[in-house]
């Protein structure tokens, strides 16, 4: 589990420090306060592939690939939004530790003591020389792996780095994906571990009678058998809100000591539903040994957590980004304080 994140040239952030963390981590702040960003640090952190950063950009609405031409400008541009400030010459630093020390450190720089050649195509020579972006992952023992994205004449190559942490990102307007919920049902199932999965859900929605994987339109997919339905629904038509949830649990339960990182949390779910929604992303991640990373705007979504932090204040913290000018901080909260503050009716984002 981590118990802290340093950020340093990232996104937003020219030196961010957020200690104290604990199983389930709320984040809140307002608007370019960073809380996504904070989010996307974790998981590129996590990663072993500069392919996590074309992730973030398509869910951020900037793109679905990488089109690339043999110009310095074209291949800069895919990496020039996670520096801070759009300063390329500066080194971004992202550390996660845990109790025992570091976990995982990602570094991203330009080295120009390299070169990166691209196709010749019709350009000119003085063109196609450039200093080439290197991600550089360290592991828990020190061990550093670099990894540089080439250009090639068919394309953007992004080669792969040693094994990656367990994570997994919900990014807030995202729509789940049909086929990896089918295969992390699947892996739950050969091992006979599914019950607890639908059973949890069950608890707190009676009405599905059974999750079951089946093959629609020749590809697999989860179906649910609803009470007083005749023929079994697929999932991603029962509810947004119920697929967003079965999303998140799967990927707890297929990721033990995983970082589960979800922006925008309260998205899709009823307000009277987010206590119990809270109560089954407890369970999965103290059964899992999962740590859940979550941002949110509702005050609903924070007060729900009250029944919650009066039995388990030690497994929350409460984030608060603020940002002036352009500096972040970030104030942290435990779960004991934030309940008094939630008694006391005090405006806590």
């Amino acid at each position: 589990m981590l118990t802290r994140v340093n950020i340093e040239n990232f996104r937003g952030f020219e030196k961010l420090q957020v200690p104290s963390l604990r199983p389930v981590n709320l984040i809140v702040g307002r608007n370019s306060a960073g809380k996504t960003a904070f989010l996307e640090a974790i998981f590129i952190a996590l990663g072993n592939s500069p392919q996590s950063v074309l992730r973030l950009r398509r869910w951020r609405g900037m793109g679905e690939g990488a089109k690339i031409t043999f110009e310095r400008g074209s291949y800069e541009a895919l990496w020039k939004d996670l520096f801070y400030l759009y300063d390329q010459k500066s080194e971004i630093l992202i550390e996660l530790a845990g109790i025992a020390g570091p976990v995982r450190c990602l570094k991203v720089s330009y080295r120009q003591d390299q070169t990166l050649t691209l196709p010749l195509g019709d350009r000119d020579l003085d063109e196609v020389n450039i200093a080439p972006v290197t991600f550089e992952w360290v592991d828990a023992t020190g061990n550093a792996i670099q990894v540089r994205p080439n250009i090639t004449s068919q394309g953007l190559e992004l080669p792969m780095g040693g094994p990656a942490l367990p994570g997994a990102f919900f990014a807030s307007f995202v729509i789940p994906n049909a086929e990896e919920n089918a295969n992390r049902f699947s892996a739950l199932s050969k091992i006979n571990k599914e019950r607890l999965f639908i059973e949890s859900l069950q608890k707190e929605f009676p009405w599905i009678a059974n999750i079951s994987l089946e093959i629609e339109a020749g590809t697999p997919q989860l179906f649910a058998t609803i009470s007083g339905v005749e023929a079994k629904v697929p999932v991603a038509n029962v509810s947004g809100g119920v697929n967003k949830l079965i999303s998140i649990l799967l990927a707890i339960a297929n990721m033990p000591k995983g970082i589960i990182l979800v922006d925008e949390i309260e998205n899709g779910f009823y307000y009277d539903r987010l206590t119990a929604i809270w109560s089954l992303l407890l369970r999965f991640s103290q059964e899992f040994n999962a740590q859940i990373f979550a941002t949110t705007h509702s005050l609903e979504c924070i007060r729900s957590l009250q029944p919650l932090l009066e039995d388990n204040p030690q497994s929350f913290s409460f984030i608060r980004l603020q940002r002036k000018l352009n500096s972040v901080q970030a104030k942290v909260f435990s779960g004991k304080d934030l309940g008094r503050a939630i008694d006391q009716n005090i405006e806590v984002r």
